[in-house]
């Protein structure tokens, strides 16, 4: 699996080459590690990179593959996680210089979710300091560019994640978001990125919330970046399920969801006043509609059942309470972070699940 087109195909096509034996585990990984080290230094995605810990990984699966064992979905499938999630002997600092030095004990559950299904994990992405921000540089490991031209940023917070999987360097990358962060650089590198209901896939092990806790936080969230929503799809399947003390990797298949008969019915959401669309955006939007109606598909305008207004002022306060628990006092700035009071707190928390049952009952 040279540098080249093989460094594109899907992390379905990479693992179902490793299962058949056309292609080792070895080779697939030791070709991304030549690939980072050749190009990166233009991007600067891959911040630490773990050759020997990907190496071993791999012999594992090719192991497996020789004895006739199953080695997991992802068999072999070179991935990368944001620097922000935990990962055994490797740093972790979430770009602030206060945490320099400071190496990881234990896998984040997702992270050991992606592990248990045999991915290959190369190493980890770049994000700016403390999450925060639409770009992507930090004092720690310095910026990370667009793959597509280095004059612009790649996004963030999960902007190294995007870059990685746009460049090459990785199929698969675990990724966070909280207020857009792994839609934004999705969007801006030309990759497929999804953020999962909250819930779904465990945040566990996520700096700058503490990363020995047992609770996950109530609004962010952990997600896959691909280059094809089929990957995504995949990754869902491994990195979905509940957790637990007594159990920190659970592998969830993923069932198509039943679905009435008769054509597929899809819901547009209106232009909400509180975000107006670009003409170019909204043409895109109507040309995808057309697309799907040519499909057979009913398209139905879908009123939002809570003004986007509303919806976006609960969200900052959700996004400003998770916030002030995952930072020291001494690192909250620019306003953000503020300690609210317990029965503000708990409201919001109240409103979040209505506006969770609102739209439930309007897509049904």
């Amino acid at each position: 699996m040279a540098p080249g087109p093989r460094a594109y195909w899907s992390a379905a096509a990479v693992a179902a080459a490793v299962r058949r034996g056309e292609v080792s585990a070895v080779e697939v990984a030791e070709a991304q590690l030549a690939r980072i080290g050749a190009l990166d230094q233009r991007t600067n995605a891959v911040c630490v990179v773990d050759r020997t810990g990907a190496l071993a990984a791999a012999a594992v699966v090719d192991d497996a593959v020789a004895r006739g064992a199953d080695p997991g979905p992802l068999a072999g499938v070179p991935v990368t996680v944001k620097e922000a999630f935990e990962v055994a002997g490797l740093p972790g600092t979430c770009g602030m210089p206060a945490y320099l030095g400071r190496v990881a004990g234990a896998d984040a559950p997702a992270v050991a979710r992606l592990r248990a299904a045999g991915a290959v994990l190369l190493g980890k992405t770049n994000l700016p300091t403390q999450l925060a921000g639409l770009q992507c540089a930090n004092p720690v490991y310095g910026r990370t560019a667009n793959p597509w031209d280095p004059e612009r940023t790649c996004g963030g917070s999960s902007g190294g994640s995007a870059a990685a999987v746009a460049a090459g360097f990785s199929v698969l990358d675990l990724g966070s978001d909280l207020s857009g962060s792994i839609r934004v650089p999705a969007a801006w590198c030309g990759v497929a990125g999804l953020r999962p209901s909250p819930g779904l896939v465990p945040k566990l092990g996520h700096l700058p919330w503490p990363p020995d806790g047992l609770v996950d936080p109530p609004s962010s969230v952990a997600g896959p970046l691909a280059r094809c929503v089929a990957d995504l799809d995949l990754a869902l399947g491994v990195l979905a399920g509940p957790t637990g003390p007594a159990s920190r990797v659970w592998t969830l298949t993923l069932a198509d969801p039943p679905r009435p008969p008769g054509p597929l019915r899809l819901g547009v959401w209106a232009e909400p006043s509180a975000a107006p669309l670009s003409s170019e955006v909204a043409a895109a939007l109507d040309g995808a509609r057309r697309a799907m109606e040519t499909a057979g598909v009913i398209t139905v305008d879908l009123v939002p059942p809570v003004p986007a207004e509303d919806v976006l002022a609960l969200a900052w306060r959700l996004v400003d309470a998770e916030i002030a628990y995952g930072l020291g006092e001494d690192q909250r700035g620019n306003g953000t972070g503020a300690p609210q009071p317990v029965r503000s707190w708990w409201a919001d928390r109240q409103s979040q699940q209505a506006v969770t049952v609102a739209f439930d009952e309007a897509l049904a």
